[in-house]
């Protein structure tokens, strides 16, 4: 007979995932809000590297490929972190 105690361990398997949030937000209650608003500041930052004009520059058109081709890798981790902590993303 397997018997679980009630204190829980977090790394533990039988921790559902959800409770893994809740511990995670009850731990570290600005994790939500800090989350949100580095996902809106890489967001804004990723608009105006956008909005940058290459004007058939190869070089600014390379290097605004690269600050993209970054901002979204950045942009993508943080959701996955927005995820794993039951945040919800925008």
């Amino acid at each position: 007979d397997h018997h679980i105690d009630d204190q829980k361990d977090v790394n533990s398997p039988q921790v559902k995932v959800v409770d893994k949030r809740h511990y995670i937000l009850s731990q570290i209650p600005s994790l939500a809000k800090d989350l949100g608003t580095l996902s809106y500041n890489l967001d804004a930052v990723a608009a105006e590297v956008d909005a940058v004009q290459s004007s058939g520059d190869v070089n600014v058109k390379r290097r605004k490929k690269q600050l993209s081709s970054k901002l979204v890798a950045m942009m993508d981790k943080v959701d996955g972190f927005m995820k794993e902590c039951g945040v919800e993303s925008n």
